[in-house]
């Protein structure tokens, strides 16, 4: 059988079974009951390198549609693993629907495409990931199923029921809930204090259970996660939220070209925009040595604004959340509900006019932005997540780590067993338990965690160590990563007051907060009596002493110090 590669579609001189143009012969043996069909690319289910066509079970699915199809037409393998770990059903109903055995046939026409787009990969090569030889994540399965049947003789379907919500995190849910609607009702009717604390509540509240329902913990009930999902609507659009989160970030975390996590800050294709490095392996482009510091403080205030509106048409144009695809299928469903969203602003701007409504939503997706890049990059952004693989991979002498491995080592924890914390990050605070079992709600995280220490150290990994840093303590990491990525001495750079990147960090974001905040500010509140006269003050004085201290505090600490490449081998990472 003759096969060759064209335009990402395979095809093939065969007329009664394997592939033909682009497509996908089903008449295995489970199916010999049914004439003959042919199964489109974007119709097959790819796991362990075999295809399967699972239109007929999306229905019947336990966790319902959304969940299935979201391994449609690409390589699922992990998702399969990961959101099944206390059940073996999910192998057996695979046979009935599998289509091709013909695993290195597929696995020799993937290595001959000449594609580096990695979100076109529809057929599985032997992936990047040990899934013949899981003793780690198969302890730890073990250890979780353990705490989840106190009884030991639950069913498959109570364990999973004990590993979502439990009463108490529902009351918490609720509480939060009912402090949601005053605080949202107080921002739609412009009070200035609300575009404070409403992003913040909403954070806390509604981007946790758009979390939590997006990954399938919140309940085992498909419809009350879907509830959950769509509660984070101004956080980001669902089935875009699934797509870089669920499929890109949690599958291939921190690995190049697979995690959209990796690309959202760099801006490599656009000249113009502010952007910095996050890994060691990203391009150094000229502009990073000027504009890092103020891309940083940009991007972390931009991050929700940019998801939940900004980039989604070049999301839809694309097809694709920087590495990870865009299905068909979710396309419509994306533009009917930022549709919505687009609407809901347009009548905000109309009530409140076009300057405060503008001032209120800038100032409110930012501060939720704030919130958000800071919490979902500390835990995996800093040399300990980009390193650690590598040297577990080198020191135990394997040709891969096991999935599982790799995202208890592209991780670190802090303050775990703080209920303020936990609650402030949305539970981002315990991301490794939060990896290795996304369909489990975070109120387990802890006792979780204290049961896969002994276990980790059994494989040699230091769980413990990984998971107890303070809050402060993995800012720091974090900072300390990003510094040295992107600050950038020229050979012929004498000492000087200021480097480049503060001068511009200073310069830009001290003109943004002027023209987006204390002008708008001194104009809305002028003719006010009392308390908003001072507070315009304030806010005058405020700016000018940020200024001053930015300008003078570089130069005293740089004098200080001395030699400015001294300083920053100080502070250089170890591998570098």
């Amino acid at each position: 059988m003759a096969t060759k590669i064209n335009d990402n579609k395979i095809y093939s001189t065969t007329t009664t079974t394997g592939i033909q143009q682009g497509k996908i012969i089903d008449n295995t043996a489970a199916n010999s009951n049914r004439l003959t069909t042919t199964v489109p690319k974007e119709d097959i289910w790819t796991i362990h390198g075999e295809q399967y066509d699972l239109r007929e079970f999306v229905k019947r699915h336990p966790g319902g549609s959304r969940a299935i199809n979201l391994g449609r037409s690409i390589d699922c393998t992990e998702l399969f693993e990961t959101y099944h770990p206390f059940t073996e059903k999910h192998r057996k109903v695979l046979q009935k629907y599998k289509i091709s055995n013909n695993s290195n046939e597929k696995r020799l026409l993937l290595k001959e495409s000449k594609t580096n787009d990695k979100s076109n990969m529809l057929l599985s090569d032997d992936g990047l990931f040990d899934w013949n030889h899981t003793p780690f994540y198969d302890d730890a399965k073990l250890a979780a199923r353990k705490y989840f049947s106190p009884r030991g003789d639950e069913t498959d379907e109570e364990i999973q029921n004990n590993s979502k919500a439990t009463p108490l995190a529902w009351v918490q849910h609720f509480v939060g809930l009912a402090l949601v609607i005053p605080a949202f009702y107080y921002w739609c009717m412009g009070s200035p204090y609300a575009i404070i604390y409403f992003p913040l509540i909403y954070w806390v509240v509604c981007s946790d259970l758009m979390h939590n329902g997006s990954h399938f913990a919140q309940s085992r009930i498909p419809w009350i996660n879907t509830v959950s999902c769509y509660m984070g609507s101004f956080h980001i659009q669902y089935h875009l939220w699934a797509i870089q989160h669920v499929v890109g970030h949690h599958v291939h975390t921190n690995i190049i070209g697979y995690d959209p996590d990796m690309h959202h800050f760099t801006q490599v294709e656009e000249k113009a925009a502010p952007g910095y490095r996050s890994h060691v392996n990203h391009e150094y482009l000229p502009k990073y040595q000027r504009f890092w510091k103020f891309a940083l403080w940009f991007q972390t205030g931009a991050t929700t604004v940019a998801l939940a509106l900004l980039n989604v048409p070049k999301y839809l144009e694309e097809r694709k959340m920087q590495t990870t695809k865009i299905p068909e299928a979710f396309v419509n469903s994306i533009k009917f509900d930022r549709s919505i969203l687009v609407a809901f602003i347009v009548l905000f701007l109309y009530n409140h006019g076009l300057g405060k409504g503008l001032f209120t939503l800038f100032w409110s997706w930012s501060l939720h932005g704030m919130t958000f890049n800071i919490f979902s990059q500390i835990s995996h952004v800093n040399e300990k997540c980009m390193d650690d693989t590598e040297k577990y991979r080198l020191k135990h002498n394997l040709v891969k780590n096991e999935w599982a491995v790799h995202e208890m080592l592209t991780a670190v924890d802090y303050s775990t067993d703080s209920w303020f914390w936990s609650t402030a990050s949305i539970n981002l605070n315990q991301q490794i338990c939060h990896h290795l079992f996304p369909s489990v709600h975070p109120v387990h995280y802890p006792a979780l965690r204290k049961l896969l220490i002994p276990i980790c150290e059994k494989h040699g990994i230091d769980y413990e160590g990984r998971s107890n840093l303070t809050f402060v303590e993995a800012v720091t990491q974090y900072l300390k990563w990003i510094f040295f990525l992107n600050e950038k001495v020229e050979e012929n750079e004498g000492l000087k007051i200021m480097s480049k990147s503060n001068y511009y960090l200073v310069v830009l974001a001290g003109a943004i907060m002027t023209l987006f905040f204390t002008i708008p500010v001194y104009i809305f509140t002028m003719g006010l009596p009392g308390p908003y006269d001072l507070a315009t003050v304030l806010v005058l004085v405020l700016g000018v002493v940020v200024f001053l201290l930015g300008m003078i505090g570089e130069g005293i600490w740089l004098t200080t110090l001395g030699d400015k490449k001294s300083i920053l081998n100080k502070f250089k990472p170890k591998f570098c």
